[in-house]
């Protein structure tokens, strides 16, 4: 358990370095982060208002962990 969850926290990290990275490379992608942001604030405080604020968290981790863990198959 400790394990994944200091994994789980270098990945955090190591997306918020790459994505500083490439915020300063590619500055014309700076719009669409902020368009990002402004959308997710916007489905938080939808969420917030109708479920909670723990059940906002709870959807949230729910679905993060759905994407997180769906995996392709070919058949």
């Amino acid at each position: 358990m400790v394990k994944s969850l200091f994994g789980a926290i270098a990945g955090f990290f190591v997306v918020i370095v790459v994505g500083s990275l490439v915020l300063e490379q590619f500055p014309q992608l700076q719009p669409l982060w902020e368009e990002t942001q402004v959308m997710a604030k916007s489905l938080y405080a939808t969420a917030a208002a109708k479920y909670g604020v723990a059940g906002a968290v709870i959807l949230i981790a729910g679905v993060l962990i759905m994407f997180g863990t769906s995996s392709k198959r070919n058949t």
